[in-house]
C-alpha cells in the first residue's frame, strides 16, 4: 500500500490568502470582522462583557431599560453586511425559560438587546422587559468585508 503526499502551497480563499506548508496553516484572511462575548447581567447593571476575540473595535454595552440594553460603536456595522447572534437566556428565568432578540438601530453606531422571560404554565409572554437573564449568554457581532 503507498501513500500519496501532497504540500498545500498558497490559496486564495474569499479573499483572504493561506500560507504554510499543509500543515502549519497561518495568516488565514477571513471575510469578517467578528466580535464575539460573553454577556452578564444583574440588577439595574450594564452587562459584563467577557470579550472572548474581537478583531471588528471598540464595543460598548449598556444597560437602557428593565431588559433592553443597547450595542454601540462608532460606525461599525454596516448595513447589509453585519449579522448578530446571541445564544439562549438563562433557564432560572422562569418556569420555561425566556427569550432574547436583536433589534437593528437606524444608524451603522447602534442596536438593542431585549430579554423578556416566559411566565404562567402555558408559557405567555409578559409585555416588558426582564433583567437578571444573561448569564454568561454567548453573542457575536460579524461585519462581512
Amino acid at each position: 500500500m503507498s501513500f500519496i503526499t501532497d504540500t498545500l502551497s498558497a490559496t486564495t480563499i474569499s479573499g483572504g490568502t493561506i500560507y504554510g506548508d499543509g500543515s502549519n496553516l497561518t495568516n488565514v484572511g477571513l471575510p469578517y470582522k467578528v466580535y464575539s462575548a460573553l454577556l452578564t447581567q444583574t440588577g439595574t447593571a450594564d452587562p459584563v462583557v467577557t470579550v472572548v476575540e474581537n478583531t471588528l473595535g471598540v464595543i460598548t454595552i449598556n444597560r437602557d431599560s428593565s431588559g433592553r440594553y443597547s450595542v454601540n460603536s462608532s460606525g461599525l456595522f454596516t448595513l447589509n453586511k453585519t449579522i448578530v447572534y446571541i445564544g439562549a437566556i438563562t433557564t432560572s428565568a422562569g418556569p420555561s425559560g425566556g427569550y432574547s432578540g436583536i433589534s437593528p438601530g437606524s444608524t451603522s453606531s447602534v442596536f438593542w438587546i431585549d430579554t423578556t422571560k416566559v411566565i404562567g404554565s402555558g408559557g405567555s409572554i409578559p409585555g416588558t422587559g426582564t433583567d437578571n437573564v444573561l448569564n454568561k449568554t454567548s453573542f457575536e457581532i460579524k461585519v462581512y468585508n
